[in-house]
């Protein structure tokens, strides 16, 4: 890309066999001129790498560990949106736009969980400034002059460039200025005395005070805590929003299939109470078409690029240490995939991912997170990416 030598690996076998099994040689990543101007430095998750990678990623999930992640408490932040949910759609008497009933949904949740607070009727604008602010950014590093500009900002300088360079900036200085808010909102009320905090913002204040005589604050300086929130929402807004409304549109695209969602649902749950994370085991079809539904959205199609850590080779071709490589990961959701139809050859999907005798069967990759495991290799059961 631009002067960035770069490897993409596209076979399913080759990714397994060197991005899962041996993760710790991949664990660079590639400074992309723009967006070390625009964080001021490779702050954040996604942008970082080496020792503040490592600090931050582990930081991160033992934040999300104590909020619950996976257990009671994220579970109730989760249902309290789903019940919302549900009630605002018995209002709804006309066509219901879902897409953003679905944003406003997860944006909450995460708006809970980085600064404390969910989006209703009073703050809704405030969601609907910065769910355009990310959309625009989105759109304007798609384009092909975005590409240009990112990866040779002094492009900036020049009249055609620079009205361009411009807006980029502005936007993010948009986003910048809400997450900021946020933090100085909470260092006018932070109790340093108790170790208790509610959301992420104030947990990363106080691990920064505890820092405040080290240079840099050791790592969590007011620049970092910017970029993790921006970094943080473009990870579970966009991805968990997406899949969902692709979800709900292909089962109602297969009658078939959402006729069997609902006699599972029927059978197993009933119809005077919510599904939680302890149904799970049981719901075998809705599991596999939960999984099926991911695979052909594809939402994610090239992972972030990495650089090598160290020299690799991959398919009798040597890749020197710090060359920018991308695993095509959509190749693993691809029909090309030996392990993503394991069942008897014509079966159906979702059919094909279940087993007779143990249900549910998880076939293909999922490999694609942001915060890993201390050795660098992914884990099916962390976040983000």
């Amino acid at each position: 890309m631009a002067n960035l030598p770069m490897v993409f690996v596209t076979d399913w076998k080759l990714i397994k066999q060197h991005f899962i099994k041996e993760g710790g040689n991949f664990v660079g990543r590639p400074e992309f001129p723009i967006n070390m101007e625009i964080r001021k430095g490779a702050y954040g998750i996604i942008e970082s790498f080496g020792d503040r990678w490592i600090q931050q990623r582990r930081f991160t999930l033992h934040i999300l560990r104590d909020f619950g992640l996976g257990k009671n408490l994220m579970e109730e932040k989760v249902l309290t949106e789903v019940t919302s949910m549900i009630e605002r759609l018995k209002l709804m008497k006309n066509d219901v736009d879902m897409q953003s009933i679905f944003d406003s949904s997860v944006g909450s949740i995460i708006n809970s969980l980085l600064f404390g607070y969910r989006f209703d009727e009073t703050n809704m604008a405030e969601f609907l400034e910065l769910k355009g602010r990310m959309n625009k950014h989105f759109k304007l590093a798609a384009e092909p002059i975005g590409g240009l500009v990112g990866m040779y900002p002094w492009l900036g300088r020049l009249p055609y460039f620079s009205g361009y360079k411009n807006v980029i900036m502005d936007n993010w200085a948009g986003l910048l200025k809400f997450f900021r808010r946020q933090a100085e909102e909470k260092l006018s009320t932070i109790d340093y005395d108790s170790d208790e905090y509610s959301d992420y913002v104030e947990a990363f204040l106080k691990e920064r005070k505890k820092h405040e005589h080290e240079p840099g604050y050791g790592g969590f300086e007011m620049e970092q805590l910017d970029s993790v929130c921006f970094d943080l929402w473009v990870a579970g807004m966009e991805t968990t929003s997406n899949t969902l409304y692709w979800s709900l549109l292909y089962v109602l695209l297969n009658p078939k299939v959402l006729e069997k969602v609902y006699e599972e649902l029927d059978s197993k749950i009933g119809t005077d109470r919510i599904i939680t994370t302890s149904d799970r085991p049981q719901l075998n079809y809705i599991n596999a078409t939960i999984n099926e539904s991911q695979r052909l959205a594809n939402l994610l199609p090239m992972n972030l690029s990495r650089t090598t850590t160290v020299d690799v080779e991959i398919g009798g071709y040597r890749i020197p240490k710090d060359t920018v490589i991308t695993p095509q990961i959509s190749s693993a959701d691809s029909p090309g995939n030996p392990e993503l139809r394991p069942s008897s050859p014509g079966c159906r999907i979702p059919e094909c991912r279940l087993r007779p005798k143990s249900g549910f069967q998880r076939v293909g990759s999922a490999h694609r997170r942001t915060v890993q495991k201390d050795d660098g290799a992914p884990d099916r059961g962390e976040i983000l990416d």
